[in-house]
């Protein structure tokens, strides 16, 4: 449940923002995640989910990461990646405001 500004809601939501880094040396790329309702955020390399092989195997939740811990009240919609500075932009719906994080620093309270 959400109360922002003293209106009270609910929302069900699933993944809600996605970013890619540019490519690593080796062509690899990572995908950084987040819902809409959660406060954590998540990371997967993109060849996993260009492997059907891998995506089947029943251990390939093994492969996706928790990047870290926003805090609390930090539900945030849409993320954009500034890939020149690494900085990654959110809209905080909680806090009414524009947050950032340096992709190259552990995600936390902290950091965000």
């Amino acid at each position: 449940e959400f109360n922002n500004l003293g209106f009270n809601y609910q929302w069900h939501d699933g993944l809600f923002s996605m970013i890619l880094t540019p490519p690593e040396v080796d062509g690899s790329k990572t995908m950084h995640f987040h819902p809409l309702c959660g406060v954590h955020q998540f990371r997967v390399p993109t060849s996993l989910l260009k492997n059907q092989t891998a995506l089947n195997d029943q251990h390939a939740f093994r492969k996706y990461h928790i990047d870290g811990y926003k805090g609390p009240n930090t539900q945030t919609a849409t993320a954009v990646y500034d890939p020149v500075d690494e900085i990654v932009y959110y809209t905080s719906l909680m806090k009414n405001e524009v947050a950032c994080w340096d992709i190259n620093e552990k995600l936390s309270p902290d950091t965000f």
